[in-house]
């Protein structure tokens, strides 16, 4: 043996086999075989091999200096044990602003917008129409002379209104602004408020003032009592009406004088006798009125 040369063993020979102490250090390479001299414990302590390995890292020659060793065991796939980071967190932040911005919203095309269709509007009547003016509230006088300067004719009819003033015009057909034929009817509806009529057997005097027409009264009845409408007066018939002058009932005066009517409801209702027609001497001869007789009101329980 020269001076200076490691004594190796007989039995030394080159082997394969994983650094002893690499999983002593943490440092693991599976799969990787390295050859080396099996040490001797005499020259070569634990506290050099621990240094040498730590040079060695340190040098960058860990796992490039050893040399590998192909197996024929194909490798398994490592498992991370690190959670993978969902794909929502690519979500943006919602802004703190209480209304979504307008750049978010994008634009509809040009082709989805519709213009709106212009319709062509009427600047004047076809010939033949009129515009109807209205009339609700005035005088029917007034209204009167209205329609007919407008080129219409008109009729009326009276409807039972102690709240609206005598005479004045409480409906009109046609409505106003509706267009219509000129020279056209036009139906107005009036109020009218005639002499009140009393219950019980009390005669009411009646007395003619014109030459022509009817006398009206209007009396107050309660619903389902039977009540007995009479009367001596000798022109045309005597009928009972509701307030919008719609006939319920009524006989003839020159074969009947009374009738019996029952309410169906409470409220006001219309006594009409006439027609009647007098000559101007009688009216001349009678300036207080013309006496006309009695009419009565009555129940037959009374």
């Amino acid at each position: 043996m020269r001076a200076g040369a490691l004594p190796v063993p007989d039995e030394a020979r080159p082997n394969q086999y994983l650094f002893p102490r690499d999983r002593e250090y943490g440092f693991t390479h599976p799969g990787v075989l390295v050859t080396r001299m099996r040490p001797s414990r005499r020259l070569n302590p634990p506290g050099v091999t621990r240094l040498l390995c730590l040079a060695c890292l340190l040098a960058g020659c860990g796992p490039r200096a050893v040399t590998r060793v192909a197996s024929p065991t194909v490798p398994q796939p490592i498992l991370s044990t690190v959670t993978p980071i969902p794909t929502a967190t690519t979500t943006e932040v919602p802004s703190a602003t209480p209304f979504p911005s307008a750049t978010v919203m994008e634009p509809l095309p040009a082709t989805a917008v519709v213009p709106p269709t212009e319709v062509a509007v009427p600047t004047a009547l076809p010939a033949g129409l009129t515009i109807v003016p209205d009339v609700i509230g005035m005088p029917y006088r007034d209204a009167r002379e209205v329609m007919l300067d407008r080129g219409f004719s008109l009729i009326y009819r009276d409807i039972l209104d102690l709240e609206r003033p005598l005479g004045s015009v409480l409906a009109q057909e046609p409505a106003a602004g509706y267009p219509w034929k000129t020279g056209g009817i036009v139906t107005l509806l009036r109020a009218f408020a005639p002499p009140a009529m009393w219950t019980g057997d009390k005669c009411y005097p009646l007395k003619i003032f014109s030459r022509s027409g009817r006398l009206l009264f209007y009396v107050t009845l309660e619903q389902d009592r039977p009540y007995k409408i009479s009367t001596d007066f000798t022109y045309g018939r005597t009928g009972i009406y509701d307030y919008q002058m719609s006939e319920l009932d009524s006989f003839s005066n020159d074969e009947a004088d009374s009738l019996i009517f029952e309410p169906e409801t409470n409220g006001e209702y219309v006594l009409a006798l006439g027609p009647f027609e007098v000559s101007q001497g009688d009216l001349d001869s009678h300036p207080g009125g013309i006496p006309a007789g009695c009419l009565f009101v009555t129940l037959p329980e009374e």
